[in-house]
């Protein structure tokens, strides 16, 4: 009878176990989706500009719609890392967007992600822009780039 209640007691503490793990989950997703969503959210005024796709997460991994970002093209690559760039520039005094290889862009993503950048400097979401292209300049009508 005593090997009954034992195992009855270990059952129980093992069920109690259990609920305290799944509180401790829970309270633990929503405090990531408080963190990540406010991320999320100024990400995704350059994502949803340039690629028409937003940036989730989910278990700690990003991914552009439903896609991780392990298969993503160089284009989508550079937008989705400017778009994390930009999402944390408002914990910053100077909010200057920095991308290096504008180049991975196509010509018309170019002009739509330059597009989207004044935009956003409309708006002083950022203050400052600078991008690199490798091998000339590039001129999109109705912003004013100043090409080194």
């Amino acid at each position: 009878m005593k090997s009954i209640e034992k195992m009855v007691s270990v059952t129980a503490m093992f069920c109690e176990t259990g609920i305290m793990i799944t509180s401790i989950k829970k309270a633990e997703d929503g405090l990531m989706e408080k963190v990540i969503g406010g991320l999320l959210l100024r990400a995704n005024e350059l994502t949803g500009l340039v690629l028409g796709k937003e940036l989730t997460a989910k278990d700690g991994e990003f991914f552009l719609g439903a896609a991780s970002l392990d298969v993503l093209s160089g284009s989508e690559e550079l937008t989705v890392f400017a778009s994390l760039q930009l999402a944390l520039t408002p914990l910053l005094k100077e909010r200057v967007l920095i991308v290096d290889e504008l180049g991975r862009l196509d010509k018309k993503r170019l002009v739509v992600f330059l597009t989207a950048i004044g935009c956003l400097i409309e708006q002083k979401i950022i203050a400052q822009f600078i991008g690199a292209i490798p091998g000339g300049e590039v001129n999109v009508e109705g912003l004013e780039i100043n090409n080194i």
